[in-house]
């Protein structure tokens, strides 16, 4: 039997409702040079038997005879694998048909990269909404200083990095294992996300992320309040905090709020100029990626919003693509005849 060139990795806990729909995304894929793990964590429903039902020979169904987690599951998958790169997939989420042979085309063209993402479709029962993640991989590096740069269930890496630096995800911590997890790589590798969205992420109450809620912000704090140590400065708790805030692009409803933004990531900039810990480039067009989110998720102060942006310096970061300028220009005047709360950290709803 050949060796696959991908390994897809899918960790699987009563996921039954959703885990057929995973399935067929993958095993649907242009690119079919891939053999498929999944890793059922001691489900109690019928997940392990649906997946059965799949006459492929290419699923490797392995149980976990307790409850381990997902770091846990997923290093037993890593463990397992014989591909030349690890595709990483969730139970409840849906992948573009041609997400592998993208991803397999971009870092087979791109050696240095070890680590490589996309933009994801957000979506529930309702609608859908675009996340665009950074892209180039000095941003992306430097985008750690602000949060989570990459979307964990769409990521493609190689192996041979995982082996060869000894990089396995930490079972100790219960939250945010991706977040910690690429701290530790971008000491290894670059990492970069495709503009492209090449994953449909379910949005659900029984989700990870929405299940574990306030643990999973407090462990990725933990995280970005240690990637801003690494600025030899002292900060606060409620910097920290309000830094978390802004990473994720939140909007504001002040323009106060919106001033003191736009100093915040300024003293980043200046911080990282004297001290060089991230590209200097890289970080100031994440800082722009950042500045333009928070303000366009502040429209309810209406056009000053949009002033505001525009005559900052962190704006020179950011091109702003036609669709971005036309959705915040009209977010603005929504905002200044309909004035709004602020929103969070979601681009585009559809």
């Amino acid at each position: 039997m050949t060796t696959p060139r991908v390994s897809i990795i899918m960790p699987m806990h009563n996921n039954r409702a959703y885990v057929r729909t995973a399935v067929e995304s993958m095993l649907n894929q242009s690119f079919g040079d891939f053999e498929f793990i999944i890793v059922d964590d001691a489900s109690t429903d019928d997940s392990a038997s649906i997946v059965r039902s799949f006459a492929d020979s290419r699923i490797r169904l392995v149980t976990n005879s307790e409850n381990r987690g997902v770091a846990a599951s997923l290093n037993i998958g890593i463990d397992s694998a014989k591909g030349e790169y690890l595709a990483r997939m969730d139970a409840d989420d849906v992948s573009m048909p041609d997400r592998l042979f993208r991803q397999v085309a971009f870092l087979d063209a791109n050696r240095g990269v070890g680590i490589c993402g996309s933009w994801i479709l957000c979506f529930n029962e309702d609608r859908s909404h675009l996340f665009r993640y950074p892209t180039g991989a000095d941003c992306v590096k430097a985008f750690l200083l602000l949060g989570n740069p990459l979307a964990h269930p769409s990521v493609c890496m190689r192996r041979d990095l995982l082996r060869n630096s000894g990089l396995r995800y930490n079972e100790e911590t219960a939250a945010a294992q991706d977040y910690e997890f690429w701290t530790r790589c971008a000491a290894f590798t670059e990492m970069d996300n495709l503009a492209v969205p090449l994953l449909r992420y379910r949005v659900h109450s029984g989700s990870v992320t929405q299940s574990r809620g306030s643990k999973s912000d407090e462990y990725a704090t933990a995280v970005v309040a240690s990637q801003l140590g690494k600025l030899s400065a002292t900060f606060s708790a409620e910097e920290i905090s309000f830094h978390r805030r802004v990473g994720h692009g939140a909007g504001v409803g002040t323009r106060e709020e919106l001033d003191r933004v736009e100093e915040w990531l300024g003293k980043l900039r200046t911080l990282n100029a004297g001290q060089r810990i991230w590209p200097q480039r890289g970080l100031e067009e994440a800082l722009g990626f950042v500045w333009f989110r928070v303000c366009q998720n502040s429209t309810g102060l209406g056009l000053w919003a949009w002033l505001r942006y525009r005559s900052s310096g962190l704006s020179q970061f950011h091109r702003l693509a036609v669709h971005e300028r036309c959705l915040f220009g009209l977010g603005c005047l929504k905002g200044a005849v309909l004035p709004h709360p602020p929103t969070g950290n979601l681009d585009v709803w559809n």
